[in-house]
């Protein structure tokens, strides 16, 4: 997807951003169920390039149940649903 610029999520566990883009954007988004995922857009929208480092190394928290696992697919997948088309 970076070939063809069009990265739609930068995953909170292994995303760097640029402290003066996010500022000027006014902060990660708070009304949102998957702020990773608006914050990428919302970045490319104001002009600014999201790469791919296929290098980078994260080490993340994972839920540790199936009902846990379900829940976060749940909010993953209504927040990304939900991501309005216009900003």
């Amino acid at each position: 997807m970076a070939t063809l610029g069009c990265i739609t999520v930068v995953p909170g566990a292994v995303g760097a951003w640029r402290r003066e883009a996010i500022a000027k954007l006014g902060g990660f988004p708070s009304d949102t169920l998957a702020e990773d995922q608006d914050l990428t857009i919302m970045i490319q929208r104001a002009g600014y390039k999201v790469i791919f480092d296929q290098d980078a190394v994260a080490w993340t928290e994972a839920p540790d149940t199936m009902a846990g696992l379900a829940k976060q697919r749940f909010r993953w997948a209504f927040g990304h649903a939900a991501m309005p088309m216009e900003a």
